[in-house]
């Protein structure tokens, strides 16, 4: 009983066994839709993570986008315009902002409203943001003597008022206790 062949991993292969099998997979991805968005997915997966966790990566991303920003503003004349007219429109907003209370007050509204939402709906938003918050608070204990003194007396009252809470439950329990 003769089995199937196996399959050859890509490193045993002769090259023009390799350039049959590369073929076989482009042509695939042009062919399958399903095949093509699984790969799409599986790459998109592979950079976001690799994007999170290699500093190195992320750099070259970084200068390969403003690499290409520049040659884009360089050489496209609508783009360069778009351009032009989007960071007139932020400075515009930047002065705003500056000499407008109530602009200001509807902005930072609109900004917190936005955050409580992600907060409440985003769970990898919200480990970000309380991440930051105790970064900026432990910074904040280390650097401020007023802030400093103000956490170690709202932590006495807090510790004090969980005691004064136990107290009272376990009063209640003797009372219970002593009435049945």
């Amino acid at each position: 009983m003769g089995l199937p062949p196996m399959t050859k991993r890509v490193v045993d292969m002769t090259p023009a066994e390799l350039d049959r099998h590369r073929a076989r997979d482009r042509e695939r991805y042009a062919n399958d839709a399903e095949q093509r968005e699984r790969q799409r997915t599986r790459m998109r997966k592979y950079r976001r993570e690799r994007y999170a966790t290699d500093p190195e990566f992320r750099k070259r991303v970084f200068e390969r986008k403003r690499e290409y920003q520049r040659e884009r503003y360089a050489n496209d004349p609508e783009f360069r315009e778009r351009k032009r007219a989007l960071e007139r429109k932020r400075r515009l907003e930047r002065e705003r902002y500056a000499h407008d209370p109530e602009y200001r007050e509807r902005r930072r509204e609109q900004k917190r409203e936005y955050k409580r939402t992600r907060y409440a709906n985003d769970p990898g938003f919200r480990e970000r943001q309380l991440l930051v918050i105790g970064e900026r608070n432990r910074e904040r204990l280390a650097t401020d003597a007023e802030y400093r003194e103000r956490n170690r007396e709202y932590r006495r009252r807090k510790k004090g008022r969980a005691v004064a809470r136990q107290l009272t439950a376990r009063r209640r329990a003797d009372l219970m206790e002593g009435s049945a």
